[in-house]
């Protein structure tokens, strides 16, 4: 006779989820959780490496989970969904540069003046793509469905259903 799976097992939360491999397959970014069990997001530059030894983390939240929802825009953006405040359903989408990824060495343990729930000091890379108009306005919220468009760009709209992903649509 085969033993039972321990039921707190089937509830517990996961160490690491939603791997998504960068569009060239360069690098491979998924959410994990850090020290305090927050889920931010986790990068694996190098897919060589299936240890896990060269993964970094690249978002600080510390008052709640990073995102609920993140994809590739290319080899160097990450966009990704967060709830403005925990438990309001109110989302907004940030942009995440890889290029402009701060040294982990730099600031590791110094906390960021103005920036609440976050830590080290290094979240220069994330880029909030609502409270800056300037780049991207919220088209509206429809039931489950947010509309983002980039002012610059106006044909490119980003769906998210805040369930399955977040989709670049183009409209002529």
């Amino acid at each position: 006779m085969s033993e039972l799976l321990p039921l707190a097992l089937f509830f517990a939360k996961p160490a690491q989820l939603q791997p998504k491999l960068s569009p060239g397959g360069k690098c491979m970014a998924y959410l994990g959780r850090d020290e305090t069990g927050i889920l931010n997001l986790w990068l694996r530059p190098d897919l060589s490496r299936l240890d896990g030894a060269v993964d970094r983390q690249i978002t600080f939240y510390t008052d709640f989970d990073a995102c609920s929802l993140f994809r590739f825009v290319d080899e160097r953006y990450i966009v990704f969904l967060r709830m403005t405040d925990h438990g309001s359903e109110l989302y907004h989408l940030y942009k995440l540069d890889l290029d402009k990824l701060p040294d982990p060495e730099s600031t590791a343990g110094q906390p960021r003046e103005g920036n609440p729930g976050t830590r080290f000091g290094m979240m220069d890379h994330v880029h909030d793509m609502i409270s800056s108009p300037q780049t991207t306005c919220g088209l509206g919220f429809v039931g489950n469905v947010q509309l983002w468009s980039n002012k610059q760009v106006p044909e490119n709209i980003w769906v998210s259903t805040g369930v399955s992903d977040i989709t670049l649509v183009h409209v002529d």
